[in-house]
């Protein structure tokens, strides 16, 4: 036998430099809200545990109450607590499982996915000269080893070994005064440094606005969780000033168009994509839609001008926000996704390779809930590696349903288009409406109506009618007329609003003579004067 072929009596061992390790933890690409979402995420997953939960429409004793309290102590440290009245953690779990690399509890809750959360949040939060960075301070309800008024402790910089000690009441209830229940739960104390909270929002300096921008943060990722009524999270803080606010966090997501567009297509549709994987078939829903940016601003209360957006960060309207969100376990993972799904192969014109202003008002999820999908170990994303999901992409991308909707400025004034032809085809007395309409010499008419007694041309605008709308309509009108089997009775242009130098450029035209030596007859129309629009 060969040296090759012999059997080692010889091991390799992998050994973790402790602090190199921490240190290596610390170096991910997370924002203060990604890393305070995984303390958040333990907090609800110590209440709810049932993977079913998003199927039923309640279960006993599975919703939470967590509290963020976050205070802003000076120019250079802010001081957070998450207090949750969940199920606390046992001296056996701070000892064996808590602070285990990679190990998930003995009792895992809906998103405990990788027992990685609370160790990368403490890593990418401390900083090397707060020797308490941290303390934990928990209780199980009827815990043996625990006198009543008495409570577990962890507190230091996150290392390998940690001391335990008891605590009283005093730390228990720091952040906590609001929750329900008080016998047992967890509150996980932290500093970071106000440069790291910043991450969450850099267009801001007030303290103030970086936390409403965690606010819409936090809005997004719990969005599934916190629109049940029963679950509520509640964002604290103060400034240095001592100017602060408590409020609970809101749901976010877009408001879509109602009904059906101009080809009975729905604005805002729902599918149950399955995919099969080695015998077995696993579910995704799949919610899609053009966003109604109108009714979401009523329903965000903003004072946004026209078209504009009521969010800071999310669903902006434009390149960077379109797409589709990524959910799993009710948790959004990521947002605004597009190439990283639809990379340009297959078969619609709509799939795009790049992002483009046509797709900024299509808004979707993605909704996983099969533990079979997995999500990177900060959960910033789902791991795009796995077999499911390239099966997912695969269908996604093939399939044209799937496909993001284009709703730009040409595929809106299409619908329009289109829906008004519809409806003056309904009137006295128009015998047929073509939209568009193309002449002898090549210029292209929104819409003609053939009518007894005078035809008609349109020129149509999703929005305000200014001077040039209404000279794009006179050569519709001149064009029209150098062909001898059309009869112009009646010129409008529609949009949404005429601007008052549009309407004196009509009132000019309408003293003038064409060249039959026929008088103009242009008018303005609104849209909402059609009842199909």
């Amino acid at each position: 036998m060969t040296s090759a072929q012999s059997s080692s009596d010889r091991q390799a061992t992998m050994r973790i430099d402790d602090e190199g390790y921490i240190e290596g933890l610390g170096k991910q690409d997370m924002q203060f809200h990604h890393a305070l979402a995984e303390i958040i995420d333990n907090s609800i997953s110590a209440k709810i545990d049932d993977e079913d939960y998003f199927s039923k429409s309640s279960i006993p004793d599975q919703n939470f109450r967590v509290i963020v309290r976050i205070n802003e102590i000076d120019a250079e440290t802010v001081e957070v607590i998450v207090a949750d009245s969940g199920s606390g953690i046992s001296l056996s779990g701070l000892e064996n499982e808590v602070f285990n690399i990679g190990r998930r509890t003995s009792k895992d809750g809906i998103l405990n996915n990788h027992g990685m959360g609370l160790k990368n949040a403490l890593a990418v939060l401390r900083r090397e000269e707060d020797r308490n960075q941290f303390k934990i301070v928990t209780r199980q309800r009827d815990d043996p080893n625990l006198e009543d008024s008495e409570y577990w402790k962890i507190e230091g910089q996150l290392q390998t070994e940690m001391d335990i000690t008891r605590t009283d009441q005093n730390e228990w209830m720091e952040g906590a005064q609001a929750l329900d229940e008080l016998d047992s739960g967890t509150r996980v104390h932290f500093r970071t440094s106000r440069d790291m909270v910043n991450s969450s929002y850099r267009k801001a300096e007030k303290f103030k606005t970086i936390m409403d921008a965690l606010q819409e943060h936090l809005g997004v990722i719990y969005r599934h969780y916190i629109s049940r009524e029963e679950n509520k999270l509640i964002l604290r803080w103060e400034d240095s000033e001592g100017d602060g606010e408590s409020k609970a966090v809101e749901a976010i997501w877009p408001v879509f168009k109602d009904g059906t567009d101009a080809d009975g297509r729905d604005w805002f549709e729902e599918d149950e994509i399955n995919i099969k994987h080695e015998d077995q078939t696993y579910s995704v829903t799949y919610r899609r839609g053009i966003v109604d940016w109108e009714e979401t601003r009523v329903e965000y209360g903003s004072e946004a001008d026209e078209r504009g957006s009521p969010f800071r960060i999310y669903y902006r309207n434009n390149q960077v926000t379109q797409g589709v969100d990524i959910v799993f376990f009710g948790r959004t993972l990521n947002t605004g996704l597009m190439v990283d799904i639809w990379d340009g192969s297959g078969i619609s014109e709509n799939k795009p390779k790049t992002t483009h202003n046509r797709f900024n008002d299509f808004v979707g999820e993605l909704v996983i809930d099969d533990p079979k999908f997995s999500t990177t170990n900060n959960k910033m994303g789902i791991d795009q590696k796995s077999e499911l999901w390239l099966r997912l992409k695969n269908k996604l991308n093939n399939e044209q349903k799937y496909h993001p909707r284009a709703h730009g400025k040409k595929e809106q004034e299409l619908d329009i288009r289109t829906r008004i032809k519809q409806e003056i085809e309904g009137y006295e007395p128009i015998e047929k409406a073509v939209a568009p309409k193309s002449w002898e010499n090549g210029v292209e008419v929104d819409i003609y109506a053939k009518a007894e007694g005078g035809d008609y041309v349109y020129e149509v605008k999703r929005g305000k009618i200014d001077p040039l709308a209404v000279y794009q309509l006179i050569m519709y009108w001149d064009s029209a007329n150098r062909s001898k089997s059309v009869n112009l009775s009646q010129g409008i242009v529609t949009g949404k609003y005429i601007t008052p130098n549009a309407s004196e450029f009509i009132d000019i035209w309408n003293d003038r003579s064409d060249v039959n030596g026929n008088e103009y007859k242009i008018k303005f129309k609104a849209l909402d004067k059609f009842h199909n629009v």
